[in-house]
Formats: structure tokens, C-alpha cells, sequence
């Protein structure tokens, strides 16, 4: 028995010993990935100095866009992540502008019905994009689905847009790597911000307000500074060519 209870103890130990040593490496492997993440954005972020980019947070005023059943509303989850990206890029030394900075719409108060409301919002979006003569504008968006299994952030560009595909694939690609819970890849669409932008475009529905456990990491504002940081580091790849 003594024998028995000897063994037991030491592979106890081992076990023990074992586990200690996957965090470890675990933590240290973290440490070093964020490190060289860093080191990454450090480098790319010369790139963005002075160049004109403008970010456009979905909705507003009137307009919520989609909701969640836990209160998620679109047009406050899209104004978020979007000063979060741009105080990234302010810093990196990019001159960065917001289509709109608070809870409106950019059509006249007097215009009536949702069509017509709507097609002179977006149309001024583009226009306050050109007019700031931006090489970038960026689109945020949450998604929604009458099937609540469906997730995923994904981009959309214009067909033929080189420039705005190469821009939404960036992103794409970096909302994989950075979220991590995202399999899904950059799809061509005929969007009116895409299909009338002059500049490269580009449109980033950052999750599924229907789907109940996105919306909780939407609803989560270190979920939502990791889409601003996955945004900010695919517009950096992107000037750096």
C-alpha cells in the first residue's frame, strides 16, 4: 500500500508539474505574440502619417439599424468602434474624419419617409468623403439575420474595385487573426457606399446582432477596441506599399 500511495504521489507531482508548465509557455507565448504585434504596428504605422481617411459609423439619429434582444443597437455599436479606430490612426498621424461624430443622420430634418432619408444620408456620407479628399473610406456595420445561428464579421467591396477589394480583404484577414472567431472571407456586393465611392472602399459588418453570443461581445467594450485595433492594423498593411 505504501508503495501504491508512493507512485500515486508522484505522478500527482508530474501532473502538477506538467500543467505549470503549459501556462507558462501559454502566457509566455501570448507575451511574445503581442510583442511582435507590436513591434508590427510600430513599423506600419509610418505609413499612415498625413494620409486622408475618413470612417463611416453606420446609422444614426432616426436610423438605429439593427438591434439585439440584450439592447444592442447598431448605430451605437458602429460610432463606438469607430472613434476607436480613429484615435488609433490620429496618433499613428493620419488625418482621420467621422461622417458623423454623434446620434444623427446626415439627411435634411425635413425629408420624410425612410427611402428617401436614407438615399440622401448615404449620398452625403460619400460627398463628406470627398470632400475631405480621402484615399480611404471605411464603413462599419453590424449584421443581422432572421437564423440566429449565423456570426462572423466580414467586409464587402465593390466589383472591380481593386483597391477597395485589396482594403476589405486586409481587413477581412485582420478580423481573423485579431477576433479569432471569424471564418469567413471578403465577398464582392453591390453596396451604394462601394458602388459610388471615388476612393477605395470598403464595408466592415463587425458581427451578428441576432446571433445572441456576438451580440454579447458586441455589447463588451474590450470586444469592441479588438475590432477598432483589427481595423486600424489592416489600414496600416494597407498604405504600406
Amino acid at each position: 500500500m505504501m508503495i501504491i500511495f508512493k507512485v500515486y504521489r508522484l505522478t500527482r507531482q508530474k501532473v502538477l508539474t506538467a500543467m505549470m508548465v503549459i501556462i507558462i509557455l501559454t502566457v509566455l507565448g501570448t507575451v511574445f505574440r503581442n510583442i511582435l504585434v507590436n513591434k508590427e504596428v510600430r513599423v506600419l504605422a509610418v505609413a499612415v502619417a498625413n494620409r486622408i481617411i475618413v470612417i463611416d459609423p453606420g446609422h444614426g439619429g432616426q436610423d438605429p439599424g439593427c438591434k439585439g434582444q440584450q439592447g444592442a443597437v447598431e448605430k451605437e455599436i458602429t460610432l463606438d468602434i469607430a472613434r476607436r479606430v480613429a484615435t488609433k490612426l490620429q496618433r499613428a498621424g493620419a488625418q482621420v474624419y467621422l461622417t458623423r461624430s454623434g446620434d444623427y443622420d446626415l439627411a435634411e430634418p425635413g425629408i420624410r419617409g425612410y427611402s428617401a432619408r436614407k438615399k440622401q444620408d448615404l449620398a452625403r456620407r460619400i460627398q463628406f468623403a470627398e470632400e475631405k479628399q480621402a484615399e480611404v473610406l471605411i464603413s462599419i456595420h453590424a449584421n443581422s439575420f432572421p437564423e440566429r445561428k449565423y456570426r462572423g464579421a466580414q467586409t464587402f467591396y465593390q466589383e472591380g474595385d481593386n483597391e477597395g477589394k485589396k482594403l476589405a480583404e486586409l481587413i477581412q484577414e485582420s478580423f481573423r487573426t485579431i477576433l479569432g472567431n471569424t471564418n469567413r472571407v471578403a465577398k464582392s456586393g453591390d453596396y451604394f457606399i462601394n458602388r459610388n465611392s471615388q476612393m477605395a472602399s470598403a464595408i466592415a459588418e463587425v458581427g451578428f446582432l441576432s446571433n445572441p453570443e456576438e451580440e454579447r461581445l458586441l455589447l463588451d467594450p474590450d470586444y469592441r477596441e479588438k475590432i477598432s485595433f483589427a481595423i486600424y492594423l489592416a489600414v496600416l498593411k494597407y498604405f504600406q506599399k
